[in-house]
């Protein structure tokens, strides 16, 4: 499980350092794609068996899901470490985030997600506001 929260620069060439504590569950190749919140999601390699699972019980007649597919897909690129732990963050996807210097890696259960520094800021401002309320969508999930 994935967990915590670590501060990195990325460097001239788009790097950016995975912390060592993610790395070994990650494994060799793992998957980088864009995130709903305007971040980046990373998944461990094992997990494009239940993405394409998921994926093959979508109809192929509705044009939602089809579309869906497309944009997952398209955005996901297989990643490895350098020596140094590093990996290239393609140039659309640094976009996409608004990745430029500073940013803020996460641990979020069954991957880990790749933030701006101000966009995770700006995300955990609104998240702490709403705090009480996130709290009782919790209660009905049971936790």
């Amino acid at each position: 499980m994935f967990f915590g929260q670590h501060k990195h620069t990325l460097d001239a060439k788009g790097r950016i350092i995975i912390p060592a504590c993610y790395r070994d569950d990650l494994g060799e190749q793992f998957l980088l794609m864009r995130g709903n919140e305007e971040c980046l999601l990373v998944y461990p390699g094992s997990q494009m068996e239940k993405f394409s699972a998921k994926f093959a019980e979508l109809p192929s007649t509705d044009r939602s899901a089809q579309a869906y597919i497309r944009m997952f897909l398209s955005s996901m690129s297989r990643c490895d470490f350098d020596n140094q732990g590093r990996i290239l963050v393609p140039a659309d996807l640094r976009k996409y985030a608004s990745l430029e210097k500073e940013a803020v890696i996460i641990g979020v259960h069954d991957r880990i997600e790749i933030w701006s520094k101000d966009k995770w800021e700006e995300y955990s401002s609104r998240a702490m506001e709403n705090y009480n309320s996130i709290l009782d969508d919790m209660t009905r999930f049971g936790i």
